[in-house]
């Protein structure tokens, strides 16, 4: 029978974690080093977070055909960010609490928009 220490030897080190929570920073504002060619989304925005140490949550598919500027030089992250995506219809949300980034595309306003005129089918 494996050895199972009893469960309030864990309770200092689960305290200690909960205390440290609130008082860890959210985001580091701070400036950074990037370097980050201009090209597809998606490894674009992986070399992204690691640079700027963040979280970046996004799906292949809201990126998907997006090709980003390139970002080379020292910037606060999201300053950095809002650069890297100005090409492009991806839309950043940044979660204060966590620090973390999410990515979305932008609905197109042409799609939105109802066409003021009817489309008429033509016959071949």
């Amino acid at each position: 029978m494996p050895f199972r220490p009893p469960p309030f030897r864990l309770l200092p080190l689960a305290c200690c974690l909960l205390a440290a929570a609130p008082w860890a920073p959210a985001a580091d504002d701070g400036r950074r080093k990037f370097d980050i060619p201009a090209g597809e989304a998606d490894p674009a925005l992986r070399r992204f977070a690691s640079q700027a140490g963040r979280t970046v949550l996004y799906s292949g598919e809201a990126v998907a055909g997006e090709n980003t500027a390139a970002v080379r030089g020292e910037y606060a992250p999201r300053e950095a960010l809002a650069r890297l995506l100005a090409p492009t219809r991806l839309l950043a949300r940044h979660d204060e609490r966590t620090g973390a980034i999410s990515i979305s595309r932008a609905e197109s306003p042409v799609a939105e928009a109802p066409s003021s005129h009817p489309q008429k089918k033509l016959k071949p």
